[in-house]
């Protein structure tokens, strides 16, 4: 899904805010994650290999604990959650 269907997505589940984590993954490739407030993955982007494409089917899905340095997004308005996850190059 592109970033506008995964707008769609998140506001259709319900999600009025989400956290941008941005890891490596064990190829050393960087991975761009959507995660909940419990921390549990609700959609990655690996941006060397499908760019500005997420998929939220992957599994098993990771859980990480939420620190105080990650990046909250609103779903809500739309063109606010467009543009930061633009600039996050994804």
């Amino acid at each position: 899904m592109n970033n506008t269907q995964l707008l769609a997505w998140l506001a259709g589940s319900g999600h009025k805010m989400v956290f941008y984590y941005r890891v490596t993954d064990s190829d050393g490739q960087p991975m761009h994650l959507i995660l909940n407030y419990n921390g549990l993955e609700l959609a990655r982007s690996i941006p060397n290999t499908n760019p500005m494409v997420w998929d939220k089917t992957v599994t098993p899905k990771l859980r990480f604990q939420l620190s105080d340095d990650l990046d909250d997004i609103d779903v809500y308005p739309a063109n606010k959650f467009l543009f930061e996850i633009g600039v996050r190059g994804c």
